[in-house]
Order: structure tokens, then sequence, then C-alpha cells
């Protein structure tokens, strides 16, 4: 199969020509095996990754558009061959088209466990008759056969289930709609966040160059797709300084004063200049009876002495 003949396909619309699929190695090389169809009103974004010596397909989110498989058969993709779906959270807009998927193909589909709710999964299965094996629960932390391999990372937030796909061969990062999205989930805010800023570390850290989104263009420039990691990390570190102030005043009122002081100082580590934990260390430190080292926080300072002249 040679990729110049995959280079996507031009549709009619009534506000001009548009591709459905784009084949991304039109624009770079180093995306020679992958696709991408394009997302829409109540589609998702739905990327394409064939092996070139087995001729298998993987994909990672399935869209919602009943013209995926017609419009893959047409580029000469083997729809049959489709042996791998990895979901990266379970919401309609991403998941609508493993329906047409099983029409013709049986391939395992992965998800993170957490967003089983969001779907009946197992009835979806039952009536395509497809094995309930083939349903394949993640947790974060497992490496998939897809392309030599690529990388789960569980990044809760806009569900507790999302996650990110890293492959470090080319080096991106398949978002889904986690990135964009600082999301404090009232169950389990301060855990789901440090989960999700650890992942998003660990990626940045192994050299991410492009992310391909759920939603919207892929970032082929690595400088762009650095500035939207970074927003992204510090925009999870202001929401995790937040919950954890948050958490370390409610532990105050029930003279939870060490795990208050434990909170408070965590949130300093994330973010130095987070002026509120050390607000909150000083009062922390003032309840354990250690007022001489609260007075030594000169933020503590300055908010006692507005409370005095009030």
């Amino acid at each position: 199969m040679k990729n110049s003949a995959l280079s996507g396909v031009e549709m009619s619309s009534g506000e001009g020509e548009f591709r459905v699929i784009h084949y991304l190695g039109d624009y770079n090389t180093v995306f020679s095996n992958m696709w991408v169809l394009e997302s829409w009103m109540f589609c998702s974004n739905a990327y394409i990754l064939r092996d070139e010596e087995t001729d298998e397909i993987a994909m990672i989110d399935v869209g919602n558009d009943k013209a995926l498989m017609y419009e893959m058969h047409k580029l000469g993709l083997n729809i049959k061959n489709i042996t791998k779906i990895v979901l990266t959270h379970g919401h309609a807009d991403h998941i609508g088209g493993l329906i047409d998927v099983f029409y013709y193909s049986t391939p395992e589909v992965y998800i993170h466990q957490l967003d089983l709710p969001y779907a009946d999964f197992y009835d979806l299965f039952d009536m395509m008759q497809v094995p309930h094996e083939n349903l394949k629960l993640l947790r974060g932390g497992e490496t998939l056969d897809i392309l030599g391999g690529v990388s789960i990372l569980h990044t809760p937030g806009h569900t507790p289930g999302s996650i990110c796909i890293y492959h470090p061969k080319t080096q991106v990062l398949f978002t889904g709609d986690a990135v964009g999205e600082v999301f404090v989930n009232p169950t389990d805010p301060i855990g789901f966040l440090e989960i999700n800023l650890k992942s998003l570390e660990w990626a940045l850290e192994r050299g991410v160059k492009y992310l391909f989104p759920g939603h919207g263009r892929p970032s082929f420039e690595e400088k762009r797709s650095l500035e939207i990691m970074n927003k992204q990390i510090k925009g999870t570190k202001d929401a995790l300084c937040y919950c954890l102030v948050a958490e370390g005043k409610k532990l105050m009122e029930i003279e939870r004063y060490d795990a208050a002081l434990r909170n408070f100082e965590r949130a300093i580590e994330i973010n130095p200049e987070y002026e509120d934990a050390y607000v909150g260390k000083g009062f922390a430190l003032v309840g354990l009876g250690r007022s001489e080292e609260a007075l030594q926080i000169e933020t503590f300072r300055r908010k006692v002495a507005e409370m005095q002249k009030k």
C-alpha cells in the first residue's frame, strides 16, 4: 500500500471543500502510517494507526461519524484488520463509532476502568456478538503493542478515567479531551489532580514534540506543543494548590493541625509563590503551639497585621 495514494478524501459541503480523513504523513513523514478523522459537531477526532508490516490497524478514539468505515475503505485501509481501539474516555462523541467498527471487525477495546459508567459496553458487546474478553480495562501505566509501543497515562479530570496515550517513537501525545480541561472532581480532587500532574510531567520529561487532541487540529510544531503542555501543567498545579489549601482550611476547623500543615506545605512545594498556602501554614503552626515559627513567615505576618487593623 503506497502512502502517496492515501493523502485524504475531498468532500463537498455547503461551506466549501474539506477532507474527512487527513493523511498525517503529508504534514511530517514521521507520521507515515497515521491518519485522522477530522472532528466536527458531536464527533471527536479519531486517529488511525497502521502497522506497515502486518497491515493491522489500531485506532485512538473512533469518533461518532457514520462515514468513518466508508472513508477508511475508500482510502484502501483494511477495516477488517482493525485489531485494537484505545478510548481516551467514555463520552459519546469519542466512542459512538464503535458499533460501526464491530460490523467489520472484533478488535480489543481499551478504556480506563473508571470510565465504564459512561457507556453500556457489555450490552454493546453482547448486541454485536463481541466476546467480553475483548474489553480491556486500563488503570494507567500500561504499555500497549501499537506501532512499537504506546504508554497509557491516567490524566483524570475531564472524566475520572480520562487518559492520554504517548508514542515515544514519534514523540506524539494523544490527549483526548484531557489537555485543555482542568476540572476538579468533587469525590477526590487532590488525588485526581496529583495523578494528572505526575502523568503530564512524565510525558514532558520524555520529550513530547507533538500534541494530537480529541478536537481541533493536531499540533505539528514542537514549540507550540510545549507551550500547550506547560500551560496545562501550570493550570493543574494551580488547581491542585487551590484544593490543598481549601482542604487544609477544613482540617483546621476540626483542629487537625498536623494534617492541615502537610497540605499547606505540599501547596508551597508545588508553587512557592502561592500566598494562601503560607497564610494557612502560619495558622496551622499557631494551632500546634508554634507561634514563633509562624511569625517568621512574612506572608502570615502581613495577614495578621491586616486582621488587627480591622
